[in-house]
């Protein structure tokens, strides 16, 4: 009868345990089986009792161990992508550069940014960004070695950490195959989405020993590349960086005031018809002369006013500026023509983009026909459906619109008639070449196809007599470059066009 009444007794205890590892149950057993040898005396309900109690303490005990791991396991994951969040993160960086210390291991912060996150995200209905997150993560975990841990630690950031590697070279090698994750478009219901990228690295022990401060200075390399150097997409942490970041923090700062101050201002490159010399057009072009630094290339402050959005304001200083500059000269008598100015893709996405422009034109006084719209031919393809409808408003007011840098972006000539643009602008690095003899063909190429399609072509950048024979005898529409004149203030401007 005792035999059946421990069986009976451990079958319910097993009951009440479901769940527990082997080892669980086997530490389980001994315990009874010991205290029944001990106290072999003792009643069966007394026994029973005892039993019960021990069982209620283990079961709770075993209830709280589990909430603790799930809490733990909650803690440690983000809500959306089920990846590790933030403070496992920064734990398992902590844990890892301790087992490197000892075993001369270099260790890699990867921080990745995916630009203009936000806009996406906002765009994308029945929760295509929450699928947009976890794709990447799914994707990343795809290309991340297996001792790599991916964090998803802000909306449209990622972090990597790579471990156990032994010289830098592999550290490049694995960031590299990183960023080749946003080489392919990633589909979200009808939406084909090519993400770019910003990508921070640093590394231990060169960057630094403790974790906050391998953190920081990837966010700092990854900064970098958000505001420097606008088409590259990786960037290492350095001490010449640290400083470059520091420069580029103080232009933010001035570049709010530099209207104010009247640090920014146009000057104007003159653009003449291929065939006859005259001068039709010109291409306002931004300067800005800091009272601390002198002279910021385009190219610096151009990129940290998108990055903050003050471009926003400048762009529409800019084209007032230009307007009431072109409506000037047409006062004074001068030659009818039109006036280019570049827009930023920044510019296009604010509501109300053409409304400014109409406001403009009707305080400037300016013709519609004497303004052209420049834009850069690097346009994300998620905007490509509301840029062709914002070009068609700007052309039913009367407005040219172009497409500047052709051949430095991904446009083919299909696109190019769905947008709808009046002037193809090729880009500078196309007319250098035209001397080699690689080169010519690609130039006669995009010209033939430009007419094809109803469009009229300037070509930027021509330096040379030869490149500009090469050009006329193409039937290239019009020329801008330092052989026609460098970019000159308004009154230098007005000479050229009275000598024209």
């Amino acid at each position: 009868m005792r035999k059946y009444t421990y069986t009976i007794i451990f079958g319910f205890i097993g009951f009440i345990f479901w769940g527990l590892s082997y080892f669980e149950y086997f530490e389980l057993y001994e315990l009874i089986l010991s205290f029944v040898q001990k106290y072999e005396k003792i009643e069966l309900d007394e026994l029973l009792i005892l039993l019960i109690f021990i069982m209620i303490g283990r079961f709770f005990d075993y209830r709280i161990e589990k909430e603790k791991h799930k809490i733990k396991f909650e803690n440690y994951r983000e809500d959306v992508t089920q990846l590790h969040n933030q403070k496992y993160f920064i734990d398992k960086l902590k844990e890892s550069l301790k087992i490197s210390a000892k075993k001369n291991y270099i260790v890699a912060v990867v921080v990745v940014e995916i630009k203009e996150f936000e806009t996406i995200y906002n765009n994308l209905t029945n929760f295509g960004g929450d699928r947009l997150l976890i794709n990447i993560g799914k994707r990343l975990e795809k290309y991340t070695y297996r001792n790599d841990e991916i964090a998803h630690t802000t909306e449209g950031e990622f972090k990597i950490l790579v471990t156990k590697v032994k010289n830098i070279e592999d550290v490049k090698e694995i960031v590299d195959k990183i960023a080749s994750v946003f080489e392919k478009p990633f589909v979200i219901d009808e939406h084909e989405l090519l993400l770019k990228t910003r990508i921070g690295v640093s590394v231990y022990p060169n960057d630094g020993e403790e974790a906050n401060i391998l953190i920081n200075k990837a966010l700092v390399a990854k900064s970098h590349v958000s505001f420097i150097h606008n088409d590259e997409q990786i960037e290492f942490y350095s001490e010449e960086l640290n400083e470059e970041i520091k420069k580029k923090f103080l232009l933010e700062r001035q570049l709010y005031t530099a209207l104010d101050k009247e640090e920014l201002y146009l000057n104007y490159q003159p653009i003449i018809d291929a065939q006859t010399g005259k001068i039709v057009a010109c291409e306002a072009l931004l300067r800005w002369e800091n009272s601390e630094f002198g002279f910021i290339p385009p190219d610096v402050f151009i990129p940290i006013a998108e990055g903050n959005n003050s471009i926003i304001s400048i762009g529409e200083w800019v084209m007032k500026t230009a307007c009431k500059q072109n409506k000037k000269w047409q006062d004074e008598r001068m030659s009818s023509i039109y006036v280019a100015v570049n827009v930023s893709i920044i510019q296009l996405r604010k509501k109300g983009f053409v409304d400014m422009v109409k406001k403009i034109l009707k305080e400037t006084e300016l013709g519609a026909q004497y303004l052209e719209i420049e834009i850069t031919e690097s346009i994300p393809k998620n905007d490509i459906d509301e840029i062709i409808k914002l070009i068609k408003e700007l052309k039913e007011i009367g407005i040219k619109v172009s497409i500047d840098d052709f051949g430095t972006g991904y446009s083919n000539f299909s696109q190019l008639r769905e947008l709808s643009f009046n002037t193809l602008k090729i880009d500078k690095s196309f007319i250098d070449n035209i001397d080699n003899i690689k080169g010519c063909p690609i130039v006669s190429i995009v010209i033939m196809m430009a007419k094809k399609l109803g469009l009229r072509i300037v070509a930027e950048g021509v330096e040379t007599k030869e490149q500009l024979e090469f050009l006329k005898e193409k039937k290239c529409d019009m020329i801008q470059g330092y052989l026609i004149s460098k970019p000159v203030n308004s009154e230098e401007f007005k000479r050229l066009i009275v000598k024209k």
